[in-house]
């Protein structure tokens, strides 16, 4: 569609919060012509309110000479003969037509054309582009005549949302087509408790049908949600009074929304927001203060929005991925989460009108009929069909009263049932590898079992095993502070609420115990573990809060939400987080949401000043086989490792890195990086800290952090080539030395051990958390030995001890000139004595 003739003629461009793209809850929209992603559309009074037409279109019969006048001077010229008869069909039937392509594409456009005025005829042209600029024209006609003029803007852009009609709710049940709809197709009128309604209906008494439906809901006892009547505990919500004054967070900031909240108005730079804005949770937030207040400025907001987003926002006939109101990410949400508990809840309101109760019923209706029939992937795994499936299932339980809420019921637990089988891993970890997308996923599965327990539905068999190993998971990837690890796009949170979620569900007294941190209980029966098809492995010394304790990343990619952090590690000690990983940052597209995902914000090592790349390839994405001959814990060593050899940088810098990690329990920790390639390669082993002071020595290759109350940590470095060692902090060319808080960022230090040398090289590195005085001197020697395996002697004060390590992962190494069935040999001397020995191996 071009609009060169008709930008000529048009001397002003405005920018107008504009709806696009829907069709009601009511199927009155009539697709004239539609091929791939465009088509044109015309229909009745509701269609005109969602895509905007705010005059009264007053249909004229146009002479067809004068139409193609009109064409071609707003350039036609690329208009099939078929579109050319759908625009003549849709003026001359209904007085408007609008062509409009799908919002996801990037060429994305609309032309809406609207004939109006009663004895002479006005034909407005509009052109929306995605930026929301119009250009707008006005032809008058008079019989074979045609003559252009400047629109006023008041004339075309009444931005009421009701300006067509006196109130919504009159508008919607004041059509013939949406009564037979509603009380023929939505509910199940004879469903037990609905003779009220259904006599009322048959009888032709709409109003008192909608009356008798809001009754039936008021006095519905539902097994989920609360509808008691408020408990007048205060005056006012301060909460719930921002949303009165459409007040809402961002960041340390407060958004004002204006007199009406536009839900498609996004007054920041992060798409996130207005997403979250769409999940209506600042309904539960009116909820919240009305139960607290009894005071209905709370339920006469909430109704007018409720009236408000369901008008403007009915479901589209096709699959949203981008549009705020109708992802069905965001459609699953509301339905699992703030719809059904505000719809509730607020029934103990009388201002919570009867109106506004059906057509809240009609919208909640329209997203099972949408979720159903354009699901996000029922073949593929994804998040959002998860979310979604949970919604759908959600609903048919909370609203038996639809027709189609026991299909809904079903299709809704089919589809979680498969994508529990897709994207579960036998070890229970969801394959994003990101806790808190594992706990996103949890929290969307466990929402359906519950409300299907309480409603008395039948539960898949599959279902409540995969769930506790979910729940088992949070356990013991857990921190000693009871939060699981930032790793990949995953905030850190607590997860003591869940793991009493998982008692009271699973019975299990290792999840009590984390529940009421220690107080109940018994502490679980591993203190270290490996996820074998995650790959993500924790390191503890026992299940106090001030235990220590390593998390090791050595899995595959994970499907979306990926950082390249093969490798990395965390590690807390004494209650105190000391190495971390940099974070998830905000979404937002900028250099630091790239330095965030990078290897460079995680404690591995790059080469040539280049990260990991295996985001761009699928094949590292996901593992078809657990892990093998990584494992060994007992009480006295736990040992794993791990291999990166995917490439470096945009060039796939051809290095391979392995990474062994041994944990001397309650002592330190030891970690052997091998770096395999040929030529000549910088290389540079980085470990970020929470933000602290440093005491570094570049002699002896070693920092140490430097809190006043003793709780420290120190590392020490050794390599088979010379080092440096130095420090980064705040670095912003290239970034370096900062941590992610929320969506902002602050600098902490970052420890940087560098070499450069022909391939291969061995780093040693000790990490020996302390309390009290700084830690005494620590020499790291590494010696040579026999090919493919380690030999590093940790000198100490009082002590020196050996360590040798299969580097291939095979229980042998060789000792004195002989074969040992072993992995991992330790022996420690005390003033010239052998006081331990140890040795390991896999289990065959």
């Amino acid at each position: 569609m071009h609009h060169i003739k008709l930008s000529r003629i048009i001397s002003s461009k405005i920018i107008i919060f504009f709806l696009l793209f829907y069709i009601t809850i009511l199927q009155s929209a009539e697709i004239l012509y539609e091929k791939d992603w465009s088509r044109i559309i015309s229909g009745d009074n509701a269609t005109q309110l969602t895509r905007g037409v705010n005059l009264i279109p007053y249909p004229h019969k146009i002479n067809e000479k004068i139409l193609t006048k009109i064409f071609n001077k707003i350039d036609f010229s690329d208009q099939s003969a078929k579109q050319l008869k759908a625009w003549q069909k849709g003026l001359l039937q209904y007085g408007w037509a609008q062509f409009e392509n799908e919002p996801e594409k990037n060429k994305y456009q609309a032309v809406q054309l609207v004939i109006s005025g009663n004895k002479t005829p006005k034909l407005y042209v509009n052109y929306y582009t995605k930026s929301g600029l119009v250009l707008s024209a006005c032809f008058t006609i008079s019989g074979k005549q045609l003559s252009f003029k400047k629109n006023v803007l008041s004339e075309i852009l009444d931005q009421s949302v009701f300006s067509t009609v006196r109130t919504a709710a009159l508008f919607i049940l004041k059509q013939e087509h949406f009564e037979k709809q509603f009380f023929e197709h939505i509910l199940n009128l004879d469903y037990p408790g609905l003779e009220a309604v259904k006599k009322a209906y048959r009888e032709g008494k709409i109003l008192l049908a909608a009356h008798e439906t809001a009754e039936y809901f008021r006095r519905k006892k539902h097994p989920v949600w609360d509808n008691s009547t408020p408990i007048k505990k205060a005056e006012r919500d301060a909460a719930a009074d921002k949303i009165l004054r459409h007040e809402f967070s961002y960041g340390d900031s407060t958004i004002y929304m204006g007199k009406r909240i536009d839900y498609r108005n996004n007054p920041t730079n992060n798409t996130e927001w207005l997403w979250s804005l769409n999940h209506m949770r600042h309904w539960v937030t009116l909820l919240n203060g009305y139960k607290n207040t009894a005071n209905e400025m709370y339920a006469q907001e909430f109704n007018r929005d409720v009236i408000d987003w369901t008008v403007r926002n009915p479901a589209p006939p096709f699959r949203l991925t981008r549009v705020p109101s109708w992802r069905n990410l965001d459609a699953g949400d509301r339905m699992a989460m703030s719809w059904p508990h505000s719809f509730f809840g607020f029934m103990a309101s009388p201002s919570f009108q009867t109106q506004a109760v059906q057509l809240m019923l009609a919208s909640i209706w329209s997203h099972g009929r949408h979720i159903e029939q354009f699901p996000s992937g029922l073949h593929f795994a994804s998040n959002w069909s998860i979310v979604e499936s949970n919604g759908l299932a959600d609903l048919g339980m909370y609203f038996p009263e639809f027709k189609e809420s026991e299909k809904w019921v079903n299709t809704g637990f089919q589809r979680l049932s498969n994508q529990m089988d897709l994207q579960i891993f036998p070890d229970g970890i969801q394959h994003e590898l990101s806790p808190g997308y594992h706990h996103y996923c949890l929290r969307s599965f466990y929402r359906a079992y519950d409300v299907a327990r309480k409603t008395g539905t039948p539960i898949p068999p599959n279902y409540i095993k995969t769930l506790e190993k979910m729940f088992e998971y949070l356990l013991y990837i857990s921190t000693p502070a009871r939060q699981v690890p930032p790793t990949n796009d995953s905030n850190s949170f607590n997860i003591r609420d869940w793991m009493q979620i998982g008692y009271d569900n699973f019975k299990r007294q290792d999840m009590l115990y984390i529940a009421t941190n220690g107080q109940k209980g018994e502490p679980p029966k591993k203190t270290s573990i490996l996820f074998p098809w995650g790959g993500h492995i924790v390191m503890r010394s026992d299940w106090s809060p001030n235990a220590w304790y390593l998390f090791f990343d050595a899995g595959p990619t994970g499907v979306n939400h990926q950082h390249e952090d093969k490798l990395h590690l965390d590690i807390s000690a004494f209650g105190r987080i000391f190495l971390r990983d940099g974070g998830k940052g905000s979404y937002i597209p900028n250099k630091w949401r790239r330095y965030f995902i990078s290897t460079q914000a995680h404690n591995t090592i790059i080469i040539n000043g280049q990260g990991q790349q295996r985001i761009p390839q699928k094949e590292t994405h996901r593992v078809a086989n657990p892990m093998k001959n990584q494992w060994i814990s007992n009480e006295n060593i736990d040992f794993s490792s791990g291999t990166y050899s995917d490439g470096y940088g945009d060039k796939r810098i051809d290095v391979t890195h392995s990474r062994y990690v041994i944990f001397k329990k309650k002592e330190y920790w030891l970690i052997i990086d091998v770096l395999k390639g040929k030529g000549k390669h910088e290389f540079d082993a980085l470990y970020h800290f929470t933000p602290c002071s440093l005491k570094t020595d570049i002699v002896q290759n070693s920092v140490a952090t430097l809190f006043n109350d003793g709780r420290n940590i120190k590392i020490s470095t050794a390599a088979t080539v010379p080092l440096k060692t130095k420090i980064i902090e705040g670095a912003e060319n290239p970034e370096q030395g900062w941590i992610a808080l929320g969506s902002g960022k602050k600098a902490a230090p970052t420890a940087v051990f560098s070499g450069s040398t022909e391939l291969p090289v061995m780093i040693a590195t000790v990490i020996r958390p302390f309390t009290g005085e700084i830690s005494s001197e620590i020499i790291i020697e590494i010696q040579k030995s026999a090919d493919k395996q380690a030999n590093v002697i940790v000198h100490f004060d009082q002590s020196d001890d050996q360590w040798i390590i299969n580097l291939n992962k095979k229980n042998h190494i060789m000792l004195n000139g002989k074969d040992e069935n072993a992995v991992v040999y330790f022996k420690r001397k005390e003033k010239g004595k052998e006081t331990e020995t140890l040795m390991v191996r896999f289990e065959e």
